[in-house]
């Protein structure tokens, strides 16, 4: 499929989604399945921005964004084992030339006819030879390092705003989103612009909010325990109005969500005071020191359908813990 063809389909697909022919869309895209994906035709074409377009347009479907993922994950593998292989054929070159320079380099010290200082000369040069393909290995890029991406890494030329601080942050947002990502630059450099734009809008300020707020943004993006929160940004699921609005605890993994909310429980229950009615009972016994005697209060920690929690101190020796029951069970 040429990329004169892969533009018609594109501007095709654009309208069709726009006019809402969700048939039209689906059709075009079962055409994109003939396509061979390569890193430069894809940045040539831009279809792949196209498609995340699509997935966040308002006419989209539940089986128009299906067809879009399993394309682009199929043109995403394609391209990774095109990178791996030429990878390959590029470290058996180097191998190639250090092998036939050090048989070179063999020859030529073998020689018994040439003079000393001519066989020191023509082993220097040799030495040269296979010295040479060994640099230029060292300077090419290490493929398991090819998801480090960076706004410099992948050549952004940012369109100043005219403030040099919010530029930088664009960048830096930039590079947050395209840490481990293989999705085109165009689309990652869009959403950056958006998100900085988005907070820069609060209060038309570059103060201390703005730059507090960016710098959330930013760690939560890069954070590599939560891809997540980062795939769904960048693939249109979470608005970024909506993610801009969003506090570290809602921004944070359902695994940090847990210790957060334990530490909260914790931190009730630490603050509890002589004067929160807490009653004497013999109904619990202490996983330390084994006694029944025993003050406990309840608390509603969640949405009011949810369990109560029950705060237990141990007066013998002071432990606490905490359990969930339906209902009051006194």
């Amino acid at each position: 499929m040429e990329v004169s063809e892969i533009q018609t389909l594109k501007s095709q697909l654009e309208k069709s989604i726009s006019n809402g022919k969700v048939n039209n869309v689906l059709d075009l895209l079962e055409r994109l399945e003939n396509f061979k994906a390569t890193e430069s035709n894809l940045r040539l074409t831009k279809i792949g921005l196209c498609l995340s377009s699509i997935k966040k347009h308002k006419n989209t479907t539940t089986e128009i964004n299906t067809k879009v993922k399993l394309l682009v994950d199929k043109w995403k593998k394609t391209v990774r084992e095109s990178s791996s292989n030429n990878s390959s054929t590029s470290s058996e070159k180097h191998t190639s030339i250090e092998n036939n320079a050090s048989i070179n380099n063999k020859k030529t010290t073998e020689k018994p006819s040439l003079p000393n200082c001519n066989v020191r000369k023509l082993s220097n040069d040799s030495n040269n030879n296979a010295i040479s393909p060994a640099s230029s290995s060292v300077n090419s890029p290490n493929p398991s390092n090819v998801k480090e991406r960076t706004f410099q890494t992948d050549g952004i030329k940012l369109t100043s705003t005219g403030s040099t601080v919010r530029d930088n942050c664009t960048g830096m947002l930039y590079s947050a989103l395209g840490l481990g990502s293989e999705e085109e630059s165009d689309l990652l450099l869009e959403i950056a612009i958006s998100i900085e734009k988005t907070v820069f809008g609060k209060n038309e300020k570059v103060d201390q909010q703005y730059k507090s707020k960016i710098r959330s943004l930013f760690m939560n993006l890069k954070d590599k325990s939560n891809p997540e929160l980062k795939e769904r940004v960048i693939s249109g699921e979470l608005a970024v109005e909506v993610f801009t609005e969003m506090k570290p605890e809602e921004m944070a993994s359902d695994q940090m969500k847990i210790l957060l909310e334990k530490a909260k429980q914790q931190s009730l229950h630490f603050a509890q005071t002589p004067k929160d009615n807490s009653a004497e009972t013999d109904q619990f016994k202490c996983g330390r020191c084994g006694k029944r005697r025993t003050k406990y209060y309840q608390m509603q920690t969640r949405s009011a359908d949810e369990p109560m929690t029950t705060f237990v101190t141990c007066l013998a020796c002071n432990n606490r813990w905490s359990k969930k029951y339906e209902k009051s069970i006194f």
